[in-house]
């Protein structure tokens, strides 16, 4: 079986290690155009937060066309990390699909988990009571939950359904790839109602379990799935949906007192009640107020699973507060929250009990985010080629389909970019290309056009679109020129042929700041002409000679750092697999 990663953005040369849990959930949209996406939110744990182990697509067909990833949360001694991260899928399959994690290695613990694998099932086919597709249960977990070992606890997961199916929960089983080994821990209990309990045992039983979990949703009464023209039938009996419920479980020495407010932090109101559902709107802030106190311990701090842009603030001892603002993609979404809060005596940490709510955000004008891609490929054509250029402009409305367009004189080549790219406004990027037969000069115009007719600096339009990214890639080759102005702020090495004519000669006789000698391509408006004199071998028919991808991708604001440590290099290795050598330099030129 061939496995397909997921994204082309986080790639990882090192396998993770201190494996913590994941948790996914998913939350789909048919298009009027038929296009069905659907938005996996996933969080991933690790004792550190440059650890990474990308989601893959197991079964079926899973074409990603954006992902990003950001820091939710971090325990304040460094014991774990918390990441949360945005896959958008566009699906033309009929069949449900399978994604798993599957890599190395567990935080070391106590029932003998090694493998870090989970597994997520969705289904794209339209439910018959709903007339929509089939949405996941909503859940979160934290990295790790703590328990005095003389303490009983009784842990209930979130576990809300936006279609109402009843939800179920089991442990993992290895046969249908969901775990590797599944050895549950055997100081914990679990109902099929998704509730954890633990019983007061004694000190031998210390240290970390590996908790690895499936939650279910099945319908209520029979309904059928449909898709394609084939209609499924679905009994109470059959789950729709699955995703993975993994985290630490750590039993910790005997407290003196188990009460809640001595020793462990104990929830005073306003904290809401467990599994309480909380009604929010877009672009208005949510506040949630919690309000926990130890007599005999000292309060640290309030730990949280949700969405990656929540605000904590502190106001007192134990006096916190979680502000959220959802966008307006997530309009329609469930949102799921969990914490628990902290408290400190000497060398112990303490923790309350687990409280989740789940954050419903209303009805509006809903966008789940998309990523921009323009693909040209040139190649040679049979017409008579003349000086007059091509142009090839990339056109967008607003929350409408946007296409590719050409115009295209007769004596010129023709140029067969794809169409209907859904899109979102973006900057305007135009081609000039005559023909491309030996001799002759070829200028390339390159032109960004950040006109949105928006004074907005972050062009934030329909959503959360924060930042775009453009990346230069410093291709080199040795032409057997000696021009000391061949090499511009990249490394000049090789690139295979079939990228390029051979025996390119580069005259970069323009001093504009922007014609990439290192510079910064972030001025709006500006023009940049590289002449290429091409001499050689007749470019053949079919033959590729440039491919230029565009993206642009803002659901989630990514830091520089994310794109350096993150992008780049997974930029960089879907280059490799296309053959071109591993000399080849990825920089950064700006990010606007």
């Amino acid at each position: 079986m061939v496995l397909v990663p997921l994204l082309q953005l986080f790639f990882s040369i090192n396998q993770a290690t201190n494996f913590l849990g994941t948790v996914m959930t998913y939350d789909p949209e048919t298009n009027s155009d038929g296009i069905f996406t659907v938005a996996l939110r996933f969080k991933t744990n690790f004792q550190t937060c440059s650890a990474y182990i990308p989601w893959e697509c197991r079964t079926g067909d899973c074409t990603t066309v954006f992902l990003a990833s950001h820091t939710v949360s971090n325990e304040s001694s460094g014991e774990w990390c918390h990441r949360e991260g945005l896959m958008i899928l566009q699906i033309t399959g009929n069949d449900p699909f399978q994604l798993w994690l599957n890599g190395r290695a567990w935080k070391s613990n106590i029932n003998g988990i090694v493998s870090v694998r989970a597994l997520t099932l969705v289904d794209p086919r339209t439910r018959s009571d709903t007339g929509k597709v089939n949405r996941s249960p909503q859940t979160t977990m934290l990295p790790v939950l703590r328990v005095p070992s003389n303490c009983p606890r009784q842990i209930r997961l979130l576990a809300f359904d936006p279609d109402g199916d009843n939800v179920q929960c089991r442990y993992g089983n290895q046969s249908q790839f969901e775990c590797n080994p599944c050895t549950p821990p055997p100081v914990l209990t679990l109902s099929s109602s998704c509730d954890l309990s633990f019983s007061a045992t004694n000190s031998s039983a210390e240290g970390l379990y590996a908790v690895q979990l499936v939650m279910e949703d099945s319908p209520g009464q029979p309904i059928t799935l449909a898709r394609g023209g084939v209609v499924t039938p679905i009994t109470t009996a059959t789950p729709i949906s699955k995703i993975p419920v993994q985290f630490a479980f750590k039993v910790d020495p005997a407290v003196p007192s188990c009460t809640d407010g001595l020793y462990l932090p104990g929830f005073q109101s306003p904290t809401p009640a467990n599994r309480a559902q909380l009604q929010a709107s877009v672009n208005q802030v949510l506040q949630i107020s919690i309000k926990a106190v130890a007599a005999n311990s000292a309060i640290s701090e309030l730990l949280f699973s949700g969405p990656h842009n929540i605000n904590q603030t502190r106001s007192g001892a134990g006096d916190f507060t979680l502000s959220w603002t959802p966008s307006v993609s997530q309009s329609g979404e469930n949102h799921p929250i969990c914490f628990v809060v902290q408290a400190v005596s000497g060398s112990n940490r303490y923790h309350s009990e687990l409280r989740c709510v789940i954050v419903i955000v209303a009805n509006g004008e809903r966008r789940l985010p998309r990523a921009v891609e323009v693909s040209l490929n040139i190649t040679n054509a049979t017409t008579t080629p003349t000086t007059s250029p091509t142009t090839v402009a990339v056109t967008t409305a607003v929350s409408q389909p946007s296409t590719v367009t050409t115009t295209t004189p007769t004596t010129t080549p023709a140029l067969t970019p794809p169409t209907t790219w859904r899109q979102y406004p973006n900057p305007v990027l135009s081609l000039r290309l005559p023909a491309l037969t030996p001799p002759t000069t070829v200028v390339v115009t390159t032109t960004y056009d950040s006109d949105y007719s928006s004074t907005d600096s972050t062009h934030n339009h329909g959503g959360n679109y924060s930042s775009i990214q453009y990346c230069h890639y410093n291709y080199t080759h040795d032409y057997s020129s000696t021009d000391s102005t061949h090499n511009h702020g990249g490394n000049y090495s090789s690139i295979p042929t079939q990228y390029f004519p051979s025996n390119y000669t580069h005259d970069y006789s323009s001093t504009d700041s922007t014609h990439n000698r290192g510079g910064n391509f972030s001025t709006a408006n500006t023009t940049a002409n590289t002449e290429i004199t091409t001499a050689g071998p007749v470019i053949t028919a079919g033959q590729v000679v440039l491919r230029l991808k565009a993206r642009i991708t803002s659901v989630i604001e990514l830091t520089e750092d994310d794109i350096r440590n993150i992008v780049l290099p997974q930029f960089k290795n879907q280059l490799l697999s296309f053959g071109v050598p591993s000399s080849v330099n990825v920089t950064l030129v700006s990010v606007l």
